[in-house]
């Protein structure tokens, strides 16, 4: 996560006014409307993150599922799921990074996906 992001997220909590008796809840202001879609979610990703304008990305958000396995599917597109090595490279405290399920091999994307007989 990039400084300025840190900085922008800090700032949003930091700043945050929570008014007595009123429901707390998800509201999207992506675009300065409370209305989500995954295209704009897709627009302010590509906008902020600078995602490739590739073949891959394009076909993921054109597909007919939710959201959520939108961005499931995307985090394993570029390897930010918690696996163990993944969990371990940011610093939490795993004792190894052998796949719990087969425990042939660290476990990585690639592994779970593709190469575990177990998964």
């Amino acid at each position: 996560m990039g400084e300025k992001l840190k900085q922008q997220l800090f700032n949003l909590v930091f700043n945050a006014q929570w008014k007595k008796g009123e429901l707390d809840g998800w509201i999207w202001d992506g675009n300065g409307s409370s209305t989500y879609s995954d295209q704009l979610g897709y627009q302010v990703l590509q906008e902020e993150y600078h995602l490739p304008q590739c073949v891959w990305f394009k076909a993921l958000w054109a597909l007919k599922v939710s959201g959520l396995a939108k961005v499931y599917i995307w985090r394993t597109m570029i390897d930010r799921l918690p696996t163990r090595v993944n969990l371990i490279r940011r610093g939490v405290n795993i004792q190894n990074n052998s796949c719990p399920l087969c425990s042939k091999v660290e476990e990585t994307v690639e592994h779970l996906f593709i190469g575990c007989e177990v998964a």
